[in-house]
């Protein structure tokens, strides 16, 4: 079974797409539309709004790019977000995220040795989704 939306290549976008996806690979410093790109660009109009706000969190919010990353991986794994996994994994490594946490998210358990910080963070959004106890 194939994808349901096929990846957009450069020669299938209309005038309205082709900036915003210049945007996108410029904005978020990665080649080609896959995820939810693609998808976004069947509709400009509101890709425009999703842009601004991948930018805003990407480039203009104050938190540190490692609690980003964790929070992200946290709600990925949780939701079993796989592009959104697939994408950040490495962004969480190079903001320095350890990789026994990043490995105790991907198999669904509570991550040793964290940071008073990162416990806050964690507990937060386990708080917020709770799971069966042995997690």
């Amino acid at each position: 079974m194939g994808p349901r939306f096929s990846e957009l290549k450069p020669g299938d976008l209309n005038a309205a797409q082709k900036p915003l996806a210049e945007r996108i690979e410029r904005g978020l410093g990665r080649p080609g539309l896959g995820g939810p790109f693609s998808i976004m660009l069947r509709s400009p109009g509101m890709a425009v709004g999703l842009i601004e706000s991948f930018e805003y969190n990407r480039l203009h919010t104050k938190l540190d790019p490692r609690v980003k990353e964790f929070a992200t991986l946290i709600v990925a794994r949780e939701w079993t977000a796989q592009f959104e996994w697939y994408a950040h994994r490495p962004a969480a490594e190079r903001a320095g995220l350890a990789p026994s946490i990043i490995e105790a998210l991907r198999v669904g358990k509570r991550p040793p040795a964290m940071s008073p910080d990162d416990t806050a963070i964690y507990d937060f959004f386990d708080r917020a989704h709770p799971r069966p106890r042995g997690r």
